[in-house]
């Protein structure tokens, strides 16, 4: 789980497109890295790793960030709605592919090449609160490079 918190200096959507790219980032890399190990498995070698295919999902609002805990055992963690429903997007993941909510596209579709999704209703949200996910497919051609 990672965290891109608001910075005023970047206006009001700077942590979405943050966020975003970091998310394409990590898929890339593990393409890279998939490639790599495969090539070399090919090849006859024996890692400790193997191959594998995440999924990437991310969601944008407001949460409790904090040290949350007793004196025994403190966790800085985040906590709210937004959360559950990024770790509900992430269970819509399938080969790897990369998922954002509608407020993540809003803030990041100048750079981003993305694909609805049919609507969901994620467990523990209401009838009326239906999600529309968004496939990242690529990223403009400035983004890319």
């Amino acid at each position: 789980m990672a965290v891109f918190e608001r910075d005023a200096k970047e206006g009001a959507d700077g942590h979405k497109r943050r966020g975003a790219l970091s998310t394409a980032y990590m898929k890339a890399s593990c393409r890279v890295l998939n490639k790599f190990l495969r090539q070399r498995l090919a090849a006859g070698e024996s890692f400790s790793i193997e191959p594998r295919e995440f999924g990437f999902a991310m969601a944008t609002g407001r949460a409790i960030v904090g040290n949350i805990g007793s004196k025994r055992r403190m966790d800085y963690t985040v906590c709210g709605r937004i959360v559950n429903l990024a770790s509900r997007l992430e269970g819509l993941t399938k080969h790897g592919e990369v998922i954002i909510d509608n407020f993540t596209l809003g803030g990041a579709k100048e750079i981003l090449k993305a694909e609805p999704l049919p609507p969901v209703q994620p467990k523990g949200f209401s009838e009326k609160e239906k999600v529309t996910p968004h496939r990242i497919v690529g990223l403009n051609d400035e983004e890319a490079l």
